[in-house]
């Protein structure tokens, strides 16, 4: 016997067909970053970008490349970009307050501190991070 498909079940294989290749295209541009290959990576992670507009981490994978060469509008692009689809993410956060850090930007340093304090109040890395910034 055959089975009919629905539009749903349809839908639903062609959405793990796209996180699948995403994931393989992700993985893909880490290795070409890894092998200082950075303009293919960064080609690879703009289109995961513009495919999957809630893939943080390609946005954090951008926003890192542009803040090692100082290209530090882009940088901040990106990582308020993958700040706001995961703003749990410490990492994305602590990256953002990196960049503020290089571009001299205190104020927003402080703000993104105090909500990585808020969220994460127990963690040490945190707290010792914005000593840095606030001294004891």
């Amino acid at each position: 016997t055959y089975s009919c498909k629905t539009s749903k079940d349809i839908s639903k294989n062609k959405s793990y067909i796209k996180q699948e290749e995403i994931s393989r295209l992700y993985l893909e541009a880490f290795h070409l970053n890894l092998l200082s290959h950075t303009t293919e990576a960064i080609i690879i992670y703009h289109k995961i970008a513009q495919v999957d507009s809630k893939h943080a981490a390609s946005r954090y994978e951008l926003a890192r490349i542009y803040a090692e060469n100082n290209k530090f509008p882009e940088a901040i692009k990106f990582a308020k970009e993958a700040h706001s689809i995961d703003p749990n993410n410490r990492w994305y956060e602590l990256l953002l307050i990196d960049i503020y850090e290089k571009t001299g930007n205190r104020k927003m340093q402080i703000q993104h501190y105090e909500s990585l304090i808020k969220k994460f109040p127990n963690d040490l890395l945190i707290f010792s991070l914005s000593t840095l910034i606030y001294p004891l």
